[in-house]
């Protein structure tokens, strides 16, 4: 049984008797959810507790979360009063505010620097993954933020571009990656001995034939005419074989390369999306004692199925309560975030 500690305002508390935490790469923020009998009945104070707190938690001293209490939930039932609080890491604030300062448009800045300007504010760090080294060095020739746009949305749009990632770790900090995992699980999942169930809703209603990149160019001495005028890019998934084409438009100053990048990354995305996988394994821990961790390679025995494959775990939702504790692994295909991959390949037990 993993350790874990919850500590809100550096006060350790062990009244927490039911808790789930949701790690995930498509997400920017980790969310937790404590629950506890309330003892302390008509008397609030002795709670010790308030919205805006801050809670760190860790299991094995390693952190899952490090963010603030945004809600507080109290539902009194004659006997039973359970009080719930739900909060979410630090780079929430991220996700729900707008930049909010001047200037809102910035020139001849590395993608780095653009990141780190955004989160300044906000006292956020920003960590940047091996795997981004070479692509946050680029200079965005101009890059402008709209009235009120979120600073989620204003970095979501160059991670998108360039087939980047914003995650949180639990520690805080918002960190960029790209997402070609070498870290292999330990342990195979397999129905029937350490997966106690698993499920799936696959879909096609987010999938498409054709994705079709257009953008505004960005000149320069070394760029073609075609680049600076209508720069574009196409990607096909070869799945879908009745006309279904989708058209986007990037999210900022680019040039042909930089669109055809991004028609394959929504392309194997939304395809890896569309076959997600499930399953629920009884500890939070693998046999080495190493925890389930997001942007993991695993080896699946599916023999419901009659499906064994090497997959990408993309989120993990760790859960305790009374009967011990559990927790559920999404996995995806493992090229899902591949920018070089192909969206075809990308398939599930029923196509």
């Amino acid at each position: 049984m993993s350790v874990v500690k919850v500590k809100i305002n550096n006060k350790i508390s062990s009244l927490w008797n039911e808790f789930s935490i949701i790690k995930e790469l498509p997400s920017m923020s980790n969310v937790f959810t404590l629950s506890a009998p309330n003892i302390y009945t008509g008397n609030p104070d002795d709670w010790n507790l308030l919205l805006d707190d801050e809670c760190t938690i860790t299991v094995d001293d390693l952190s899952l979360c490090t963010g603030w209490v945004d809600q507080i939930i109290f539902d009194y039932v004659p006997g039973s009063s359970p009080i719930v609080i739900v909060g979410r890491d630090k780079v929430s604030d991220l996700i729900d505010c707008p930049y909010g300062t001047t200037p809102n448009e910035w020139k001849n800045q590395s993608i780095r620097s653009i990141f780190q300007i955004l989160c300044h504010p906000f006292d956020i760090s920003v960590t940047f993954d091996s795997s981004v080294s070479s692509i946050v060095s680029q200079t965005i020739n101009i890059f402008k933020s709209d009235e009120g746009e979120t600073v989620f949305a204003l970095i979501s749009r160059i991670c998108n571009d360039y087939g980047m990632l914003p995650i949180s770790k639990g520690d805080g900090k918002l960190t960029i990656i790209r997402p070609n995992p070498t870290t292999r699980a330990t342990d195979i999942l397999e129905i029937g001995k350490n997966v106690g169930g698993f499920s799936f809703t696959h879909s096609n209603v987010d999938r498409y034939s054709k994705y079709i990149i257009k953008g505004i160019g960005q000149g320069s001495d070394t760029k073609q005419l075609s680049d600076f005028v209508e720069p574009y890019g196409e990607a096909t998934d070869s799945l879908i074989s009745r006309y279904r084409p989708c058209v986007l438009f990037s999210n900022s100053p680019t040039d042909t390369g930089i669109c055809q990048g991004r028609a394959k990354w929504e392309a194997n995305r939304r395809a890896g999306q569309s076959r997600k996988i499930f399953y629920v394994v009884s500890e939070w821990t693998q046999s080495d004692g190493s925890l389930w961790e997001p942007n993991t390679l695993v080896m699946i025995k599916n023999k419901t199925l009659n499906y064994n494959y090497t997959g990408l775990v993309d989120s993990v939702k760790y859960i305790k309560n009374i009967n011990g504790e559990h927790t559920i692994l999404g996995v995806v295909d493992k090229n899902t975030y591949n920018p070089d991959g192909n969206a075809g390949n990308i398939t599930g037990p029923f196509n």
